[in-house]
This record gives structure tokens, sequence and C-alpha cells, in this order.
């Protein structure tokens, strides 16, 4: 093997051993039924609720990836003050390539139940779509640890935007109730824009160069969507087995909430970009484009995979019972209430 070679290798081997490890674990030797809660709230393993905790798995995932691949070059770096990252790209396209057949068979052939393949292939396409990210932030961070801290903080700012807003939006919409619907998105764009506007003074003061647009969407997008989902993950522990959260715990229910929670984003960081004087908003608009077609396909292959969300099997009586005309097989009944069976016995 050529020298420069070698390099390629470790990463390829660390970031796919990591991914691997944790599909095996949750798809083959852990209990899925508590891993993905079946049974909780009557969820079956194949409805709206619970498969989007299937493609869930990938954020958490890339959380762990993002965690144990920053560390371990930072330790390097810190050791060999020469050290340089191998491409990062390159390094995604080798993990996906190798990846891609192990994982699609662990989830659609081995793992019981089966996951169906459209289900299977959406699963890895957030997967490694969360892994381009991680792996660019991860270079990130490693090459320019300063700036990456400060783009951080920056990043910490839209939370509110991505979390709360689409959240409170729907809750509002299903309670009928105006007040939150309008008054709880305007107070955190406020509490957005504030908090900006604080740390462009603290760039101000400590003479730092502004964070670009796009990376401090970008670290956005990784706060949300895959520090706080594993977060949810590593406190989660029904059964003593730690469950993967379903998507409406961080993202909207309709896609025009979703894509409109987006845009309010790239609103505000227009406007941040014009008190800061940075002109690179054509990537961030480029983002919003890719985001907008990745949540599209998502909700609709979600509504391919689990059909309406009135189509379930209902647990009555530890047996499951069909409402309306759910696209899936019913479930064995030994996994009728079994997670709040479990919860009340210990």
């Amino acid at each position: 093997m050529k020298k420069h070679n070698f390099p390629y290798l470790c990463h390829f081997v660390l970031t796919s051993g990591v991914v691997l490890f944790l599909y095996s674990l949750w798809f083959l030797v852990l209990d899925r039924r508590f891993v993905f809660l079946y049974g909780h709230l009557h969820s079956t393993p194949f409805d709206f609720r619970t498969a989007s905790r299937y493609w869930m798995t990938g954020l958490v995932a890339n959380g762990v990836v993002l965690i144990a691949y920053t560390i371990v070059n930072l330790v390097i770096k810190k050791v060999r003050r020469d050290y340089q990252l191998p491409d990062w790209k390159v390094i995604w396209k080798y993990v996906c390539l190798i990846l891609i057949l192990p994982l699609f068979i662990i989830l659609t052939f081995v793992g019981k139940p089966p996951t169906p393949a459209l289900l299977s292939f959406w699963i890895l396409v957030v997967l490694f779509a969360g892994l381009r990210l991680v792996l660019y932030a991860s270079n990130f961070i490693v090459s320019n640890f300063r700036r990456s801290v400060w783009a951080f903080f920056d990043g910490l700012a839209l939370l509110p935007i991505l979390q709360l807003l689409p959240l409170s939006v729907d809750y509002g919409l299903r309670k009928s109730s105006p007040p939150v619907i309008v008054i709880v998105p305007l107070v955190t764009i406020l509490i957005d824009l504030l908090w900006f506007w604080i740390m462009t003074l603290l760039y101000k003061r400590f003479k730092q160069p502004f964070t670009f647009s796009l990376n401090i969407f970008l670290s956005g997008l990784v706060s949300s969507y895959l520090l706080l989902p594993l977060l949810h993950y590593i406190n989660s522990r029904p059964g003593h087995i730690r469950y993967i959260s379903d998507s409406a715990n961080f993202f909207a229910n309709e896609i025009w909430l979703q894509v409109t929670t987006f845009l309010v984003v790239v609103a505000v960081l227009w406007l941040v970009g014009r008190w800061r004087k940075n002109n690179d908003f054509s990537r961030v608009k480029s983002l919003l484009l890719w985001l907008t077609i990745f949540t599209v396909v998502g909700y609709l292959v979600m509504g391919l995979t689990t059909g309406k969300e009135t189509d379930i099997c209902v647990c009555k009586d530890d047996q499951w019972v069909k409402q309306g005309n759910p696209s899936y097989k019913k479930p064995f009944n030994k996994e009728c209430d079994i997670l709040d069976k479990a919860i009340k016995g210990l």
C-alpha cells in the first residue's frame, strides 16, 4: 500500500466502523421493540411515528461520528503539529461505497421485522447526507479550531428558529390557538436577532473575522439535527435500553412548515449578513435549495411507506386491530404494548 494512502484507509476504517457498529447494535443485537418503542402509544413497527425513528438513526449515528472523529483528529494534531486531514470529500465517497451494501442488507433482509426497501433507501440517504455534513464540520473544527468555536456560538442563535418555530406553529394549529401561532414565532425571531447582535459585538470586541453565513447555517444544522438527537438518545432509557426519538421532536409534521422554517433561517442570515457586511449569500441559497428538495423527498417517501396517520394498527386487549388501511402488515401480538408494560414493571 502506498504511504500516502494509509491515512485515508485509517479514516475509512474509523468512520465506517463506528457507523456499522451502531446499525448492527440497533437493528440486530438490541431488542428493537425498545430501541424503536414498538407498542408505545399504540405504535407499530412501520406506522408514521415509528418509521421516522428508523431514519432518525442516521442523525444520531452522525452525532456520534462527529464527536468521535473530531476528538481523534484533534488528539493526533496535538501530538503531530504537521498533521493534515485527508480530503473529507474523498473520505465521504469511499465510506458511502463501503457501507451502502452491508447496511442495506442489515436493514432490508437481516433485521426482524425487515425494513421496506423504500424506507431502507431513505435511511441510507439521511445517513450519508448527514455524514457529508459531519466530515465537513469536523474538518473545519480541526483545521480552524478557534474559528469553529465562534461559528458554533453563532449557530446556536438558529436553534430557537429551527426547533421552537415549527413545533410552536404545529402545536398552535392543532389547538387552534392564534396567539401561539403568531406570538411565539415572533419572539423566537427576536431572540435570534438579539443573540446575533450580541455575537456581532463580541466579534468586534475581540477583533475576530466574522463567520461566513454558510458556516453559521451549517453550524445551526449540526447543533439542531445531529447533537440534539444524540443528546436525546443518550438521556433516554426505558427498559434499560436507550431509544431513538421520532422526528416530531425535531422537525415539523408538514412539508410547508419545515420549508418555511428554513426560509426564516435564511432571511435572518441575510439580515445579519447586512449588519456584518458579509457577501457570501449565494452558497446559503444553494443550501436552502438542497434542503427544500431533501425535505420534500423525505415527506413523500414517508407518505408512500406509512400511508395516512389514520391508517394504523391499534393495540386492544393484547391484540392488534387495524384501523383504516395501513400499508404494512399487522405486527405480532407479543409486541402489543410491550414497552408500556415494561415501563410499568420497572
